[in-house]
């Protein structure tokens, strides 16, 4: 047992407790999703700010980075960067006027198709597959250069 594992263990306590405290308060599908549509602009763009530089951004680009990938790094990052920027900007009004809670709902409801829906929903799936596979990736490559 290191530095890194009790680091690790706290760190996920600590995310056990505070989500345990702030579920108390979600009441709701609007709660947890957009926490009840009264969020303030700055709230929203820390989550924003915040998923950006998850994992992807501390662990798994590095990762990449250390193994003699420094493009993946500036690569990532800009496009990740322009889809918090084009992504609110091009989309943000109307999925607010829609009041739907997701992107797959949103192009179900705007063009009243189901299969567009679905669409939608395939291609969120396999992007958020791909974060995943990228951040264990690179976290991995981590710690097998630090030796865990």
């Amino acid at each position: 047992m290191n530095i890194f594992f009790i680091g690790v263990v706290v760190s996920i306590l600590v995310y056990i407790v505070v989500g345990i405290w702030a579920g108390r308060s979600v009441k709701d599908v609007n709660d947890y999703y957009v926490s009840g549509r009264n969020a303030p602009t700055i709230l929203i763009a820390g989550t924003l700010f915040a998923s950006m530089l998850s994992v992807n951004g501390f662990m798994g680009d590095q990762g990449w980075c250390y193994s003699g990938n420094i493009t993946t790094l500036v690569l990532l990052n800009s496009m990740c960067a322009m889809g918090y920027i084009a992504g609110p900007l091009m989309f943000g009004r109307y999925l607010r006027r829609s009041e739907c809670t997701t992107m797959p709902e949103y192009f179900g409801a705007r063009y009243c198709d189901l299969k567009n829906r679905r669409v939608a929903g395939i291609i969120t799936a396999v992007s958020l597959t791909a974060y995943l596979l990228s951040c264990i990736t690179g976290v991995g490559i981590l710690m097998q250069e630090l030796g865990l």
